[in-house]
């Protein structure tokens, strides 16, 4: 068996533990990869491992989450008291190697976007922000959910899967949603008055589509670099079903 050990360089000390449980129980073959170098081993897809172990929080899994397509992937949190580590299931000490014969596979959907029709972007495990790079700037778009269309003046759309509106989504709305075959926006800052009226704020449907009316940026996971958006430019995002395989132990 292949694996991977992704972490974040304040957390190489934890990652080494892990590391060694491997090399005391003599159980496969072990790779150490810092984050910072993640797109340039596994973006070609050349590199394939059969578990990819992060040791960190919810942005080290996130990232390496992009890069993923086939491989399993788990969590481990390096220290519970001050990492949230939604993703995670174990912790450090708590860890041992024969637990990947006996963790629960899970599979997860993602987003995928795509603009003027060709793929943009990484897929998404929790969310893709739409709008002005700048926070104090408004954004100005054309958004399409369902048989809803409108023209709006906010600061920025989230697009998220259901368990990403436990997320950013969350401290938008106040709401999370479970159904995992939808995807759900949030509208940020909804803009509204006589001249310009604009009720669409929140919804789950199965495509968002959004036109920008000025330059924006996307961004996935809030950790991917920003991509750039032009005038007149049309977003989809769309739920790719069972598009990642986490695992998950009992302790």
């Amino acid at each position: 068996m292949r694996i991977l050990i992704v972490y974040l360089e304040r957390e190489k000390e934890y990652a080494k533990r892990v590391y060694n449980k491997f090399l005391k129980s003599n159980y496969g073959n072990v790779k150490l990869l810092d984050r910072r170098f993640i797109k340039r081993i596994l973006e070609d897809g050349k590199i394939t491992y059969d578990v990819t172990i992060v040791v960190g929080g919810d942005g080290t899994f996130l990232r390496t989450a992009q890069f993923i397509d086939k491989t399993k992937i788990m969590g481990v949190n390096p220290r519970p008291g001050r990492r949230e580590a939604f993703f995670s299931s174990v912790t450090v000490n708590e860890f041992k190697p024969g637990m990947l014969d006996e963790a629960e596979v899970q599979t997860f959907p993602r987003l995928r976007a795509k603009v003027n029709g060709k793929r943009a972007g990484p897929l998404a495990l929790n969310d893709i922000y739409i709008g002005e790079k700048r926070p104090y700037k408004t954004s100005k778009y054309k958004l399409c959910v369902g048989r809803k269309r409108e023209t709006q003046i906010s600061s920025g759309v989230v697009v998220s899967t259901a368990v990403g509106t436990n997320s950013w989504f969350k401290s938008i709305t106040g709401k999370t949603f479970s159904d995992p075959d939808k995807e759900y926006f949030a509208v940020r800052d909804l803009y509204s008055n006589k001249v310009h009226k604009a009720s669409v704020k929140m919804g789950a449907v199965n495509r968002v589509t959004i036109k920008a009316l000025k330059e924006m940026i996307l961004v996935f996971d809030s950790v991917s670099e920003e991509f750039k958006l032009k005038e007149e430019d049309k977003v989809k995002i769309e739920l790719v079903k069972n598009s990642l395989k986490i695992l998950k132990f009992r302790v």
